[in-house]
């Protein structure tokens, strides 16, 4: 059963229980009210016509009392036979009373001058009612075919509204019949756009941990080639901070398989994760003669853990990558900004504006760092954005770049 017709018919249906259910009420109200007040009036004009006759008979004028009972059977229709004080007939409709009944008719003394059989049941008060109670029930019957249309119509337009609004559900900016489902309608949005951007997280994040597995694999690089070109002995140092960068990785790992990209968020300082990485990049510094300047000052904040390293390496490893060699990178750490600056290959307006909007790499960054994706910037947006902090990007073609976030 499709909804347009289980909407109908529950509606209809359920409108047709309930007026048939106030007919049948209201017949017997209406019905039980009017028995009563027939019953009143049936003896109001048995009385009258007992006291007639009781005068008709103590005048001794019986010829009268009979002409006045035919007169008040063809008046009220009421089957009646009338006896005398020794119960003989003396008149009877055509259609006897089907009661055998006697009432009695006296006079002022209590004296019994006749007896009366009176049937009002076929009365033509009876019948009235009765007529009524049909055109009632007649005139309630066709109201209520008339409001049955009327209700079909309306549930009809009211369905088109309902189907058109269906339609629009999870749309915004459009005009809904039913405020109801315009509320519906948003929250369907706000659920859909949510699990838009929880996929493209969770596809981001992965991308996102592709490139967190450079950092271990660039550190391990660097001391192979400076093993290679005899820049360094091998010895226990290396070897532990080899090993430290596979377990690096095997971290990684994990998180890659589970794809999870949430973590509770704690008071992270900033300071140690600088100064962390900066200890895991001392070798590649030392292989380009790099001179790291650093004035950091102890600052919390309130995020990831992960996010916090991330965003820490991805500045350092672009300002390492991308810096000439036998040069410094400075790096600023106060109460209310951090700032990295590098002298390298340096970006132009048109890269700045391009970085903003996706990975991006321009020619002179692949000449001078094949390895790149251009992700490790989209990586610092994301978490600039996520936090809501500010960024700030000053950079010169061969000058180098410098890079503030405010916290």
């Amino acid at each position: 059963m499709s909804f347009k017709s289980f909407f109908k018919q529950k509606t209809i249906r359920f409108f047709i229980i309930i007026f048939a259910s106030l007919l049948i009420v209201s017949n017997l109200v209406v019905y039980g009210l009017s028995r009563v007040q027939y019953q009143r009036e049936h003896q109001r004009q048995l009385q009258g016509y007992k006291d007639m006759v009781s005068h008709f008979l103590t005048m001794e004028d019986q010829a009268m009392a009979l002409t006045y009972t035919t007169h008040y059977y063809h008046t009220q229709g009421i089957r009646i036979s009338l006896y005398d004080e020794n119960q003989n007939l003396l008149f009877t409709t055509e259609e006897a009373p089907r009661t055998n009944t006697l009432q009695t008719i006296t006079d002022e003394d209590n004296q019994v001058l006749a007896y009366v059989n009176y049937d009002d049941d076929y009365s033509l008060y009876g019948q009235e009612l009765s007529i009524a109670l049909v055109i009632i029930n007649g005139f309630s019957v066709i109201m209520f075919f008339m409001t049955i249309y009327l209700l079909y119509w309306y549930i009809q337009k009211a369905y088109k509204y309902l189907e058109n609004d269906l339609n629009l559900l999870g749309h915004i900016d459009q005009e809904f019949y039913f405020s109801d489902l315009e509320e519906v309608s948003l929250r369907i949005h706000h659920l859909i756009k949510s699990e838009q951007e929880m996929r493209l997280s969770q596809k981001n994040y992965v991308k996102v941990l592709a490139h967190d597995i450079k950092t271990p694999l660039t550190v391990i690089k660097a001391y192979i080639e400076a093993l290679q070109m005899n820049k360094l002995t091998l010895n226990e140092s290396i070897l532990s901070d080899i090993q430290q960068e596979f377990v690096q990785i095997e971290k990684l790992m994990p998180q890659l398989i589970t794809t999870n990209p949430h973590q509770l968020e704690e008071d992270i300082s900033i300071q140690s994760v600088i100064e962390d990485i900066i200890g895991r990049y001392l070798e590649v510094f030392q292989s380009k003669n790099i001179k790291i300047v650093s004035q950091l000052k102890n600052r919390q904040i309130h995020m990831e853990r992960r996010d916090a390293y991330r965003l820490i390496d991805n500045l350092i490893s672009n300002a390492l990558h991308y810096s000439f060699e036998n040069q410094s990178i400075k790096i600023i750490l106060d109460e209310n900004f951090l700032t990295i600056e590098d002298k390298g290959i340096g970006m132009d307006e048109i890269t700045l504006k391009e970085i903003e909007k996706g990975p991006y790499r321009s020619f002179q960054a692949i000449k001078h760092y094949k390895q790149g994706s251009g992700m490790g910037m989209q990586i610092i947006f994301d978490i600039i954005k996520k936090y809501q902090f500010q960024i700030s990007i000053s950079s010169y073609i061969n000058q180098g770049t410098r890079i503030t976030i405010k916290f």
